[in-house]
């Protein structure tokens, strides 16, 4: 799917509080890593969870065109 590391860049680029990356035990197959966060407001949440699907949906081909998304 995509990094961690690329996740935590965009959580930090919404300003996305009380970041929190859980490594979750071998026996749990499902995934490695849980990552919880927390907003300011409904629509602050919702600007967070525009940004984690537009990665989801168009995947990065480089860390960094996560970053000229905006440039354009």
């Amino acid at each position: 799917m995509f990094d961690l590391e690329e996740l935590l860049t965009v959580l930090r680029e919404e300003n996305a509080r009380d970041i929190c990356v859980i490594k979750m035990p071998p026996e749990v197959n499902l995934t490695n890593h849980m990552v919880i966060a927390s907003a300011i407001s409904l629509r602050h949440l919702r600007a967070i969870i525009s940004s984690v699907n537009y990665i989801v949906r168009f995947p990065p081909l480089t860390s960094s065109i996560y970053k000229n998304r905006f440039s354009s």
